[in-house]
């Protein structure tokens, strides 16, 4: 965890590029979560 904060941010346009992906990504696992426990 202290490395990833120490890495900082990407800066400019890639900040909201590694948004959009790592959301996408979540959104699968919490989607196919939620189908586990209907």
């Amino acid at each position: 965890m202290d490395r990833w904060k120490k890495a900082g941010r990407a800066g400019g346009s890639e900040d909201g590029e590694l948004w959009d992906r790592f959301r996408k990504a979540a959104d699968v696992f919490f989607n196919a979560r939620a189908k586990n426990f209907q």
